[in-house]
């Protein structure tokens, strides 16, 4: 019998550790993390945190920018201090020769890059960015307004087990 208890023993114990070592693999993979909206006022000019979700991981990324009307002239500068997190991005709109007085819309898209760190969530983090270049105002120009609000979308992620 004591032989018989110690097999049950080793058993357990061995079962026990291989179901929570293999939780250690369940845990999220970090993730780009961009704040849910940037508002530029009359400077035309915002600052925004980019970090991982877990706050310590350094995520390399690509940042690309898309106009939902192709013939306007690119209106949006992204300009960052680099592409790894954390890190700040400035977003600054300029009155582009050719810009028609109304709303104009641009995606910027941040796209992880798979190989940097390993095991890093890829799913790109959108963040659509409008600029409203006012109604005009007759006469001299002016009596229209302007402002630029970044918006990213939100991306629920479960886990089975």
């Amino acid at each position: 019998m004591d032989a018989a208890q110690k097999l049950l023993k080793k058993i357990a114990i061995l079962t026990a550790s291989a179901w929570l070592l293999s939780t250690v693999g369940l845990a999220a993979a970090p993730t780009l993390v961009a704040p849910t909206t940037v508002s530029i006022g009359s400077t035309f000019f915002q600052s925004a945190l980019v970090t991982s979700s877990d706050g310590t991981t350094a995520i390399t990324f690509s940042i690309a920018t898309q106009y939902q009307n192709p013939a306007d002239p690119h209106w949006l500068q992204s300009i960052t201090g680099g592409t790894t997190t954390p890190v700040t991005l400035n977003f600054q709109a300029v009155n582009a020769p050719g810009l028609s007085t109304g709303v104009h819309t641009a995606t910027v898209t941040l796209t992880p890059i798979s190989s940097v760190p390993a095991g890093v969530d890829t799913t790109p983090v959108q963040i659509t960015v409008t600029l409203n270049t006012g109604s005009g105002g007759g006469g001299g120009g002016g009596g229209g307004s302007s402002s630029l609000i970044a918006s990213t979308t939100t991306v629920n992620l479960t886990s089975t087990l």
